[in-house]
């Protein structure tokens, strides 16, 4: 044996010998500062096994043992406190550095007797309440919840051991078979009552619901056809809900219920002494959600458009040729004048509401899903298109799209994909494809006619989108006139096949926004597509899956819902959240958000170039370029975070020499 392990293994045993003998003996009192100078004085064995030079002690520690105490005889022993040391493994004879003092629990037991003692009522009823936000947000299952909660308990007693008493879970949830499948009715009031929507100073309450239906698993056909309801433009709420393998059976017995209910509120009720006035303006959802609640030909009839009384020809699909029909008329659709060509039976809403006008297009399907799809596929596939772009152009637009990923301010939910994607793309991609990234990329690649009629449809529903409803107003027959002018090129553009249900319908698109008096984003699908991926990931398995529904909305009414833009918005100093647009029209360059009073350089309208003049200038709908030189020249000012109009998506134009700004529209991402 060498002689440092010679030295390193006696240095140990000696050790050993003095820690035993310390730990072994009688000892009440002892100090902090003791066993700290005892281990600082006498390297970590630990690390005596290791190859480093062990420095060998002067002199082996020599312990004074008493009646009372065992220290370090080279420590004071008036300046030592009590403490008591004990090794974990005494029969091992290896060290263990850590102590306790004598007053502290030395069980689980122990410290929850502490606990018990430590907390107050109100302490341990906030604990309860943090645990039970925990659960009903992160959803864990119920063997997991249960076993945290067991846990808790004995610390916190007003902790309950079952996760379904902690949240309250509703017992029992009534569920009947019914419509070719099972279906629950939880009611219109029951839904303003458990939102608060009835403690609003507004008395008046103006309904919209949306049916539509939603796969739940993708090895099987089941499927949710939920009733939803915004009442005054609040988040959606569950009024109903069918579970089946297809749509329901009867959409008269479906909406029975809610048609009853409503008939009663319709004439006005009280509610906590006040008087409340109900209305059904309108009823959103997509194409074939429309004619089964209508109860009308189908989007692929020849008699399938819900607006005139166009006939379609077959041209290898359903297309329309016909842009100057008469319109169908409410009066017309309740008198049944339709019947035989496009009515097919009786509708549940024909009593509650007006079944031409009060079913507005859904854009989101109508136009982003729709149209906008279908033009891009017969840019890059189809063969009998009279525009198919070449493999590099599509390899360019893809580069333009993904050079412009992580420029899109942080109000969009995604940022832009490559073509060769679009096969994948969700529905606010295609709208941020035709209102804002579209009409950059495809400057240089798409011919100058096809140019023109893709901004066509770009500026329309970029007017028609608009919140500002006196812009809007004075707008939405320019806009009405673009669409109809971009249906009839589009014939000669891309052939007849090309003007389906969806492109046809273009046509009484502005119609909404007049009947209404609001823009297109309140009469979408958006907000409810987000409610119904809320509700979805709520189910765990197949078994009554309405009543997993019904119990996790009764732990947490808030649990679904659709982030508006009620949000705050997100201002920094960068290009991608700092570029607004002032209540005054000219657009401010954030330099330095300090919260209400924001640093901002200013660019006036004079300095603002128009980036298209076909179909219109484009300033006219408030979308211009700027050049980077001139920001350096630009005024710098502070102005009010209220005197902000709306952001704006600032994206690098004519080879990042210029700033294309264009005014964001959409309020659901």
């Amino acid at each position: 044996m060498s002689s440092n392990a010679s030295k390193r293994l006696k240095l140990w045993r000696s050790y050993r010998s003095a820690a035993n003998n310390f730990f072994e003996s009688p000892l009440s009192v002892a100090d902090d500062l003791a066993v700290s100078q005892f281990f600082a004085s006498h390297p970590d064995p630990v690390n005596l096994s290791s190859d480093q030079p062990v420095v060998e002690p002067v002199a082996e520690p020599s312990i004074t043992q008493t009646s009372e105490s065992v220290i370090p005889a080279d420590l004071d022993s008036d300046s030592v406190e009590s403490h008591e040391y004990r090794s974990n493994t005494p029969e091992s004879g290896i060290i263990d550095n850590s102590f306790q003092e004598v007053d502290e629990p030395k069980t689980f037991a122990e410290v929850v007797c502490g606990a018990r003692h430590v907390l107050s009522e109100e302490q341990q009823l906030a604990i309860r309440d943090q645990i039970a936000g925990w659960a009903a947000q992160y959803r864990p299952t119920r063997e997991q919840a249960n076993g945290i909660l067991c846990i808790m308990n004995a610390v916190v007693p007003v902790i309950p051991k079952d996760v379904r008493t902690l949240l309250e879970t509703v017992k029992k949830v009534e569920v009947v078979d019914k419509f070719g499948g099972q279906y629950s009715y939880f009611g219109i009031l029951n839904a303003l009552v458990d939102n608060k929507l009835l403690f609003q100073p507004d008395r008046t309450i103006d309904l919209q619901i949306n049916i539509d239906g939603i796969p739940l698993f993708h090895s099987r056909s089941d499927s949710f056809w939920p009733i939803l309801m915004t009442a005054n433009g609040s988040d959606p709420l569950l009024v109903a809900l069918f579970y089946g393998k297809g749509k329901p059976s009867s959409i008269e017995g479906f909406m029975y219920d809610f048609v009853e209910e409503y008939k009663a509120l319709a004439t006005g009720f009280i509610y906590q002494e006040k008087n409340f006035d109900v209305s059904l303006s309108s009823v959103v959802g997509d194409a074939p959600a429309r004619s089964f609640m209508k109860q009308v030909v189908g989007h692929n009839g020849l008699h399938g458009c819900e607006r005139c009384c166009a006939i379609a020809v077959f041209r290898g699909r359903v297309c329309y040729n016909d842009f100057d029909a008469d319109l169908r008329t409410d009066a017309g659709f309740r008198n049944h004048e339709y019947d035989g060509t496009h009515q097919n039976g009786e509708s549940p809403f024909s009593d509650i509401v007006n079944c031409v006008t009060g079913f507005p297009l859904d854009y989101m399907h109508l136009v982003c899903l729709g149209v906008m799809r279908r033009m891009v596929k017969f840019w890059k596939t189809d063969k009998a298109s009279r525009l198919r772009l070449s493999q590099s152009q599509q390899n360019a637009m893809s580069s333009s799209l993904q050079g412009l990923h992580g420029l899109l301010p942080s109000d969009f939910a995604r940022q832009p994909r490559p073509l060769h994607e679009s096969d994948r793309w969700k529905a606010t991609e295609w709208r941020q494809f035709l209102l804002y990234t579209g009409m950059i990329v495809l400057h240089e690649i798409l011919p100058i006619a096809h140019y023109h009629h893709f901004m066509c449809l770009s500026v329309a529903m970029s007017i028609l989108l608009n919140d500002d409803s006196s812009v809007r107003s004075k707008l939405v027959g320019y806009a009405r006139g673009l669409l109809v002018s971009f249906v009839k090129e589009a014939r000669f553009l891309y052939g007849e096949a090309f003007i389906s249900y969806n492109v046809h319908s273009l046509i009484h698109l502005a119609d909404d926004c007049e009947n209404f008096n609001t823009s297109l984003n309140d009469l979408s699908s958006f907000p409810y597509e987000n409610y119904l991926g809320q509700l979805k990931r709520l189910v765990r398995n197949a078994t009554n899956p309405i009543a997993q529904v019904a119990k996790r909305m009764s732990e947490n009414p808030n649990l679904v819902g659709t982030k508006t833009n009620v949000r705050s918005m997100k201002l920094t100093a960068n290009t991608r959240d700092g570029v607004v647009k002032r209540k005054s029209g000219k657009v401010a360059f954030i330099t330095d958000n300090c919260g209400e009073r924001i640093t901002a350089q200013i660019v006036s309208k004079r300095r603002l170039n128009s980036i298209f003049d076909i179909p219109c200038d484009s300033l006219a709908v408030g979308i211009g370029k700027v050049r980077k030189s001139t920001l350096s020249d630009s005024l710098e000012c502070c102005i009010m975070r209220s005197d902000i109009d709306r952001k704006m998506v600032c994206l690098p134009y004519n080879d990042g020499t210029e700033w294309a700004l264009i005014p964001v529209h959409h309020t659901y991402s």
